[in-house]
């Protein structure tokens, strides 16, 4: 299995980047368009990335909880979208917060579990989601701080 690492600084409170990371209004602010979320073991993680005219009924990514901390520890089993080169990929994302003097640190780690494709070819899909990602999570916690 292979992985993609970050470690990100964040000028806000865990509590703060928490709900940035398990509410669907906080996803909605850096990471898709709209989320369901479900902030138990088992529960649905689904991700609506498309702006659309019509509201779509199915999830671009389908995500599971697959272990969860408040505010420490979030993992998931994400299933890549269902169009799209990497339509059948899984992996799993864990991320972690921890407190720090100026606000929280994230870690997160993206494993590919999936032998359907090379390495490559997942890793810079994958990079460019988290790296635009990350900077715009930055963004929307200093907002809504």
């Amino acid at each position: 299995m292979r992985a993609l690492s970050y470690r990100l600084e964040l000028p806000a409170q865990r509590d703060r980047v928490w709900w940035a990371l398990t509410t669907g209004e906080g996803l909605a602010c850096w990471l898709c368009r709209r989320a369901e979320v479900e902030p138990y073991v088992g529960g649905r993680f689904e991700l609506f990335l498309e702006e659309r005219a019509e509201p779509l009924i199915e999830p671009e990514l389908r995500c599971q909880v697959l272990s969860i901390d408040h505010p420490r520890l979030l993992q998931l089993a994400w299933h890549g979208p269902e169009a799209g080169p990497f339509e059948s990929s899984e992996s799993e994302v864990r991320v972690q917060l921890f407190p720090t003097l100026s606000g929280t640190r994230l870690e997160i780690t993206h494993a590919c579990t999936d032998p359907c494709y090379t390495w490559d070819e997942i890793r810079l899909s994958l990079e460019r989601m988290w790296i635009d990602s990350l900077e715009r999570l930055q963004v929307a916690v200093q907002q809504t701080s």
